[in-house]
């Protein structure tokens, strides 16, 4: 009898060791979880605010070369008016 009621008790003594195991795990793996998800929207702001000053610097680029061109032109009506 003794000897079952002492299996018994170290097995439950080691049945609760692995849960705390378990559960320290995951708790670990929960954390890191929670950092790489932080550092993804870190990185996704980001991008998209990397894409807003793109988008913003490709239109400025595009107004600069329609002011070059009609400079350009300007430049032409004048050569052609002094000649």
């Amino acid at each position: 009898m003794k000897q079952q009621s002492w299996y018994s008790a170290n097995k439950k003594k080691s049945s609760h060791n692995n849960l705390n195991k378990i559960s320290a795990e995951n708790n670990i793996l929960r954390e890191r979880l929670r950092v790489a998800t932080d550092k993804q929207h870190q990185e996704m702001s980001r991008a998209i605010d990397l894409k807003e000053k793109n988008d913003a610097l490709q239109a400025r680029l595009h107004q600069a070369k329609l002011e070059a061109f009609k400079l350009k032109e300007l430049n032409i009506k004048l050569k052609n008016i002094v000649t």
